[in-house]
Formats: structure tokens, C-alpha cells, sequence
């Protein structure tokens, strides 16, 4: 109670000093130079202004008035217990008319308080605003008009919801300014309607439903409406009487009755009291019959000493329900500490409710519960969703941010940055350690130890954004590559070779050959989003687990089918180029098979080196690779997959693939082996159904 009479000072009070200083501006001349300079935005405020002219006002610190620093007062110049304005720090006078003694000492601690904020304080919200900065610092708007973060995930459809650029914003936060416009348009038109004031007995009736409505959500105890409690003993029995004051039940508007009373009483368990004990002696009073606990006195036999400590027991239970009745909630919602009544200029009614139980509210006879809405975000997600969540998020930093000029759109980034993944995530030092696209940003802000303890310990992070890339000495991204990418390719083409090569070397640019000598495909591995597509080529023969000895010119394709996949793929579109040099010349077979093709085997020493480079790269997926169209239906070769597949050799092949696959430290491997007895098969022995079974076989074991 106390707390609301100060809330409703403090704010009579702040509309005493805003319609002042609104007096004040509408009286000084626009030549004024102090409104000019708040007017016009170069310093100061309208507020300013009225303190120099009109009152200082109230001094709040704390978020209140002015405590008691001495006993029961604030200062020894006024009276103990006093709650009016000049002894709770209210200053009348104006810094032109001047300052009274006590006035002055109320101003220099509320200065004080302001020294120490902004002493104190700017370090916090610069930390804080460096937190936020590295938590947007990758999101970026694409070509489809989405917003995404470094890692590819979406955080929102459309920036803003409708697209707009705030630079280019005429009016606040909107494209037009609509104030202007309207103002223009209500200057050449005549206003010939006419209003009607809003009748009295609406306001009276809108009050009337406002306090039944609190009256329904605000927590009641039995002590509000308890008059006293006496203890009643008899000869043959006990009893605690309760007398209610039915005129304050009825002033309060709890429409409750005395059996309703009765039911929260047997209602609460803490109390052990059942529906037989209770009963009504006159309209106001109530009894309960007292009982000894059966857990603390358990007697078989009557004796005199066994009497009188039942007679204690009853005693100690009489005062147990003296002291827990009177707290006893009779109505409202239990979660609820406070509640109170905010009446606007408009005549509007709005319940204020402290504590917790947002469905309970909604739900209540009467409230609007499209209009009911909480500041607390995690119990808001709980009730209705994420989506309500990022709502009540943009909403309460516009809250925070009254009075400056800072666009909603990015508010709304930030709340949907908080929530996108399905789940709150809070940007105070610990929120951007949960989310994978942000796990090198503990680098940025400060947490190296605990970013180094925690991920490199049996952990293969993949690094998205600037700041991971910085530190770790990558590039950025991937714009300047391809900026750079036409002029590459470009210098190519013009026969330019060396200093397209040092050009690709230089921003991270791998370049394919494909079958045409004349044709060349850039790709950007640098890209940082972990979905380039499988390095072909790099290692083709694991069955025996000699990878390097490769296939040259002198050896029989008899040997090479006996040794599984020693050889590296046979197509040179899918051979690694280093820049835009050539590593790997394939050597051409002059030895004619039985179709009479001739066999590419690229130099073993070659492919070891592409390998090597290949595993060196970072912020790609490393596949091992196998196969092709050619290999699974040319003669010589389409048989070799089809001895490793079988249910003899299965078991070799996939522990030689898993053992290189991890001895490598690479991410996955890629079977690119057309199915046996595939009817597109373009060949006389397409296979039986047996060994595609094989196959399938193959790959689950592989998978699993």
C-alpha cells in the first residue's frame, strides 16, 4: 500500500513538472535562445528549458523519492513521517528564481547519483553495446531479400519486415513524413464536424469494471479482512474463532462469502484443517475446531500424563493457526504481489499487476487478452510461443529507449537475432556461447581462456564470421573473392597465367579445369559456410591402403583391378589445380585395353601433393571421393567395385576407408558408383540383383 501511494506521488508530481515546462514553452518567444538550442537539437531538452525558467521538479533517485536518511525523515528540517513534496525531494523553484537550502542538497544528491552513473556506468554500456555490435556484426541481406548470418541460417524474410532502408527513411522510422503531410493538409481544410464529449457515466461505469477486474487477479489474505482471532476452550474440545469485518469485504469489492472463506482455509493443505472442523457461528465469525496433530502424539492408553499433553498439543496448534490463518490468500492469483489502477487522460483503465501468472490474467472474466501483455520474456515464450517472445523483446528496448531516435527495424533485428533458432538466447556474455555460428565470437569479447577450454577439447568447429576469421588469420569472406573472380578468370583468358595464379593465390581462389581446355570453373573455397561441394579427385585408392604408389603408364589393368583404387580418378575435370598452374599432367597410356581406350593415370607424386593441399584447407568439407559414371560402366573398370562390395572384401574396404578417413582428419566420403543391375546402364553385364544388394549392403555398414 505504501509503495502505491509513493507511485502515485511520484507521478502526480512528474505531471505537475511536464505541464509546467509545457507552459513555459508555449510562452517564451521563439527568439529565445535556450529553446532554439533544445528545439533545434544542438543541446539540451524541452526539460532543460522548463528547469531553467519554470520548477526543477522532483529529484528521483533510485527510481523513487528522496529516502529517509535520518529517523523516519530525510532531513532534520522536517517534521518525522511527513510524505509531502518539499520533504521528499521536490524542488519548486527554478534555477532563474534559485534554489532554498534544502532544496539544494535534494539537487546535489540527485546530481551526485548522475556523476556516478555516468562515471560508472559507461564502461557497462559500452561493454554492452560491444556485445551487441559483435552479435549483429555478420548478418548481411542477400539477393532473395533475406537477412542471414554468416553460417547461411535465416534471421529474418525481409529486413524490417517491409524492406526498407532506415538511411533512406524521410520521416522517424517511416518512409514519409506523414506528420508533415498530415499538418499540410489540415492547414487548407476546414474542419466543420463536430464531437461530443465523452459522458461521465461512462468513465464511472469503465472504473467500476476496472476495480472488479483487479479485484479478480489482485491477491487478498484473510488478514485484510480479519478483525480478530480468539482461542476457545471447553471441556470437551478446542477451537480458534475468527471475526470478519464484512464492511471492509464489501468496501473492497471481494465478492466473496463466508463459505468461501471457508473453502481456502480447508483448501490449503499446509494447514491439515478438513471441511468437518470448520463451521459458521454468526454471519462474520467463524470456528476451528482444534485437533492434535496424529503424528505427534500417538498414545494407546488415556492416563492423566497422556491428557496433559494433548492438552499441550492443542495449545501449540492453537497458536500454529493464529499465526498461519491471517496469511492465508482468500482471492486474486497467489503469484501476484501487487496490483493497481492506472487511469489515463482519455478516461482509459489499465491494471498494473506485479509478480507472475500471465495465463491466469489472461484468462480472467473480463480482461482483454489480446491487450494483456508481460515484460517478462521468458514467461511470455512460455505462454505463447517464441514469436510473442521476439514481440515483447522489440517492445521493451522501445520501452528502454523512449525519447531517443533509433529506428524499431533495429530492435527488431536484434529480437530476432535472440530468437530465430526456436530458443531464447541472451546476449549478456554467456547467450552468444550456445549459439555454433557464434562460438569464436568469445574471442572478441574477451573469454579466450574459456573459449580455448571448452572447443578445442575433442571438438572440430567450423569458423563462420569475421570475428572467428580475423583471429584465426582467414579471410574475412568471400566478397572480395568475388569481386575478384571475373578479373581472375579474365587474366586467364587474356594468356595471363602468372599473374592470374598469384592473383587466386592471393584471395584464396582454387581454380577446376574441365574437359575443354578452353573452359574454366572458379571456386570459391574461402566461402566460410561449409557447403562447397566434394573435392573430387584428391584420393582414389584405399582398398590396399597404398594410396601414393598410383598407376602409371607400364602397369597392366590386371594389376590395378587386383589392387582396388589405387589409381586417382581417371577424369581430368575433376584434377585439383594449384591457382592457375597445372600440378598434375596426366600421363596418357599408350597400352591399349581390350575396347581399345586409353587409360589417364595422373603422377603419383602429383596427387600426394594435391592431397596435402587439400587437407590444409580450411572452411571447406574435405570428402574422399570414389568413382564416377566412366568407371562404373567402361569395360576394364566397372567390375572393380563389384569385387570390393561383396560380402569376402566388404569388411577390408570399409576399415581402410574409415582409417584413412580419420587418420586424415577428414569430413565424410563420397561413393559416386552407379548401382549394379541399374537398368540405365549403358552396358552388356549391367549385374545382378545380388550384388546391388551388395551395395546397399556396402553403404549402410559404411554409414553406420
Amino acid at each position: 500500500m505504501e509503495q502505491t501511494l509513493e507511485n502515485a506521488i511520484s507521478g502526480s508530481l512528474s505531471r505537475v513538472r511536464q505541464q509546467a515546462g509545457q507552459i513555459c514553452i508555449d510562452t517564451l518567444s521563439r527568439n529565445n535562445a535556450a529553446l532554439i538550442m533544445a528545439q533545434s537539437g544542438s543541446k539540451g531538452s524541452n526539460i532543460n528549458v522548463s528547469q531553467m525558467v519554470a520548477l526543477v521538479g522532483q529529484q528521483i533517485i533510485n527510481g523513487q523519492r528522496v529516502a529517509d536518511g535520518f529517523q523516519d525523515r530525510s532531513l532534520p528540517h522536517f517534521p518525522k513521517n511527513t510524505r509531502q513534496p518539499p520533504a521528499k525531494g521536490f524542488v519548486r523553484n527554478s534555477f532563474y528564481s534559485g534554489l532554498t537550502p534544502t532544496e539544494f542538497v535534494f539537487h546535489a544528491m540527485s546530481g551526485r547519483e548522475g556523476l556516478v552513473d555516468t562515471a560508472v556506468k559507461t564502461a557497462e554500456t559500452g561493454y554492452m553495446s560491444r556485445r551487441l555490435m559483435k552479435s549483429l556484426e555478420d548478418l548481411s541481406t542477400q539477393y532473395d531479400n533475406t537477412v542471414r548470418t554468416s553460417g547461411g541460417n535465416i534471421v529474418q524474410f525481409q529486413f524490417g519486415a517491409d524492406k526498407l532502408d532506415p538511411v533512406d527513411m524521410e520521416g522517424a522510422a517511416v518512409p514519409v513524413n506523414f506528420d508533415r503531410i498530415w499538418t499540410h493538409s489540415e492547414s487548407l481544410t476546414r474542419d466543420n464536424s463536430s464531437s461530443i464529449a465523452p459522458d461521465e457515466i461512462t468513465r464511472l461505469s469503465s472504473l467500476i469494471l476496472g476495480e472488479e477486474r483487479k479485484r479478480r487477479i489482485e491477491k487478498a489474505h484473510l488478514s485484510d479482512i480479519l478483525v480478530s482471532i480468539e482461542d476457545e476452550y471447553r471441556p470437551d474440545t478446542a477451537s480458534v474463532i475468527l471475526h470478519l469485518a464484512t464492511e471492509v469485504m464489501e468496501s473492497r469489492h471481494l465478492g466473496m462469502s463466508t463459505a468461501d472463506i471457508m473453502t481456502a482455509i480447508y483448501s490449503n493443505k499446509k494447514l491439515k484443517v478438513g471441511p468437518e472442523d470448520i463451521s459458521v457461528t454468526r454471519p462474520n465469525s467463524i470456528r476451528v475446531k482444534l485437533r492434535s496433530d496424529a503424528g505427534t502424539s500417538k498414545r494407546a492408553t488415556k492416563s492423566r500424563s497422556a491428557a496433559g499433553d494433548d492438552v499441550g498439543d492443542l495449545v501449540l496448534r492453537a497458536n500454529f493457526l493464529r499465526r498461519a490463518l491471517p496469511t492465508i490468500a482468500i482471492s486474486g492469483y497467489p503469484e501476484t504481489s501487487r496490483t493497481i489502477i492506472e487511469t489515463s487522460q482519455e478516461g482509459t483503465h489499465t491494471i498494473f499487476v506485479e509478480g507472475y501468472g500471465l495465463r491466469a490474467c489472461m484468462t480472467t472474466e473480463g480482461v482483454l487478452g489480446t491487450r494483456t501483455q508481460t515484460n517478462n520474456i521468458m514467461e511470455c515464450k512460455d505462454v505463447l510461443g517464441i514469436e510473442a517472445a521476439r514481440t515483447s523483446i522489440a517492445t521493451e528496448i522501445g520501452k528502454v529507449m523512449k525519447g531517443m531516435d533509433i529506428d524499431p527495424r533495429h530492435m527488431q533485428l536484434l529480437a530476432d537475432v535472440m530468437t530465430y533458432k526456436g530458443e531464447l538466447l541472451s546476449w549478456n556474455g554467456d547467450g552468444e556461447d550456445n549459439t555454433a555460428d557464434a562460438k569464436h565470437l568469445r574471442l572478441a569479447v574477451g573469454k579466450l581462456y574459456a573459449w580455448l577450454r571448452d572447443d578445442s577439447n575433442c571438438h572440430r568447429n567450423v569458423i563462420f564470421g569475421r570475428s572467428g576469421n580475423t583471429v584465426v588469420g582467414l579471410y574475412v569472406d568471400g566478397e572480395v573473392q568475388k569481386a575478384s573472380a571475373a578479373k581472375i578468370v579474365q587474366r586467364f583468358l587474356d594468356g595471363s597465367a602468372a599473374a592470374a595464379a598469384s592473383s587466386a593465390r592471393r584471395v584464396g581462389v582454387q581454380v577446376y579445369k574441365d574437359k575443354t581446355p578452353s573452359t574454366w570453373s572458379l571456386g570459391i573455397f574461402a566461402d566460410l559456410r561449409g557447403n562447397v561441394s566434394s573435392v573430387q579427385g584428391a584420393v582414389k585408392s584405399l582398398y590396399d591402403g597404398e594410396c601414393w604408389r598410383g598407376a602409371d603408364a607400364e602397369d597392366e589393368w590386371d594389376d590395378v583391378k587386383l589392387s582396388i583404387f589405387r589409381a586417382v580418378d581417371l577424369e581430368p575435370k575433376n584434377e585439383i589445380m594449384s591457382g592457375l598452374e597445372q600440378v598434375g599432367e596426366p600421363v596418357v597410356a599408350k597400352r591399349s585395353l581390350n575396347d581399345g581406350a586409353n587409360v589417364l593415370a595422373p603422377r603419383a607424386d602429383k596427387v600426394q601433393e594435391q592431397f596435402g593441399l587439400m587437407k590444409g584447407m580450411i572452411g571447406i568439407k574435405r570428402i574422399l571421393s570414389f568413382g564416377g559414371w566412366t568407371f562404373s560402366t567402361e569395360q576394364p573398370t566397372y567390375t572393380i567395385f563389384r569385387e570390393g562390395v561383396t560380402e569376402a572384401n566388404r569388411a577390408t574396404l570399409i576399415n581402410n576407408v574409415v582409417s584413412f578417413i580419420n587418420e586424415h582428419g577428414l569430413d565424410g566420403v563420397d561413393f559416386d558408383w552407379e548401382y549394379p543391375a541399374a537398368p540405365d546402364l549403358p552396358i552388356d553385364d549391367p549385374g545382378k540383383l545380388v550384388e546391388g544388394l551388395d551395395y546397399l549392403d556396402f553403404v549402410t555398414q559404411v554409414k553406420a
